[in-house]
């Protein structure tokens, strides 16, 4: 069974009921789905709820004329790649076309309106749409990627800064943009291991990970880990690098610390000292025979070989047996 493709939907808005039926039969013949408003603000409403995949919208209307409600529709995050094509009824009307562009109009139809003309530039308009989409989104992640994503020139002139390279290295896009790599983030001592990199780019050579260092716009230097790779154009030929670096300080300086634990760690395991196997010790006055052969006090031989010290004291029992009279007092004061 063959599957059903939705028509495209095209929203209309005209006050002009003549003129807005005219252009419904062209689009509906044309096979398309076709929506109509009479004002701008009905228009906005409608894209709002329906979200069409164009826009065609008169220029001269009460209250909220083409250019505000072009304005309107690009200020919202939902609408906004929407194509819009303005028409107006005047011929050659060069300062409304300069006006519909500016407030983000796709295109311009001027009065007759030839349904094979009007026809062929929605197609063009939804056909362009459609391929775009894929580039926007594609764009959008790039732009609002964590990761620093830096286009430049190969002699290190920046043409693109996304956020990413912004939260890293604190420098605007608008700062950056025209201005040699060198003098805003890249240290001294790797100048010649970037220009290295670029000179190789230039040659086809793509660089994977590798760790160095960034300075940030407050002077502060940072580790980064980086990967460079060549950008073409269209006819495949060299124009650029882009570079895509990930801030690993903080990474670096965690795992800094995990080994400076596991190696005192290491040091204390291996100054412990541990008592083990069959220990020869008298029956008599319990000294215990030491490896050279001498026989030891009990606490001598266990302070030499670990880290225990001992603190003398006497037990009740040996109180009672070595000082009969003094534990007899201790005993009565206790009763």
């Amino acid at each position: 069974m063959l599957s059903h493709k939705e028509p495209n939907t095209i929203l209309s808005v005209d006050d002009s009921p003549d003129k807005a039926e005219i252009i419904a039969l062209i689009l509906q013949e044309a096979g398309y789905r076709v929506l109509s408003a009479t004002s701008g603000q009905e228009g906005l409403e409608i894209a709002q709820r329906e979200i069409p995949d164009l826009i065609i919208s008169d220029v001269t209307m009460p209250k909220m004329d083409g250019f505000e409600f072009c304005r309107l529709i690009r200020a919202d995050d939902r609408l906004r790649g929407i194509p819009i094509m303005l028409n107006t009824a005047i011929r050659k009307d060069t300062e409304s076309l300069a006006r519909g562009l500016a407030a983000g109009a796709d295109d311009y139809l001027e009065a007759p309106f030839d349904p094979g003309r009007l026809a062929a530039k929605v197609a063009r308009l939804i056909e362009r749409k459609r391929t775009d989409e894929p580039l926007a989104v594609l764009a959008s992640i790039v732009e609002n990627s964590e990761e620093a994503i830096i286009g430049k020139l190969l002699d290190g002139t920046v043409t693109s800064w996304n956020f990413g390279a912004e939260r890293i290295y604190g420098y605007k896009a608008e700062e950056v943009l025209g201005r040699s790599i060198y003098d805003l983030i890249i240290p001294p001592d790797r100048r010649e291991e970037m220009q290295g990199i670029l000179n190789g780019i230039g040659r086809g050579v793509r660089v994977n990970r590798f760790e160095t260092r960034r300075v940030r716009k407050d002077g502060n230097l940072i580790d980064v880990s980086v990967s460079i790779a060549p950008i073409k154009d269209s006819h495949g030929r060299l124009t650029g690098a882009s570079s895509i670096a990930r801030d690993i300080t903080e990474a670096l300086s965690a795992e800094a610390e995990r080994r400076r634990l596991i190696k005192e760690l290491q040091d204390a395991l291996a100054e412990v000292k541990t008592l083990h196997g069959i220990l020869p010790i008298c029956m008599h006055c319990k000294k215990i025979r030491d490896e050279e052969g001498a026989w030891k006090q009990l606490e001598l031989y266990i302070r030499d070989h670990t880290h225990a010290e001992f603190s003398h004291g006497i037990c009740g029992p040996c109180t009672e047996k070595m000082y009969p009279e003094i534990y007899e007092k201790i005993q009565r004061r206790k009763a």
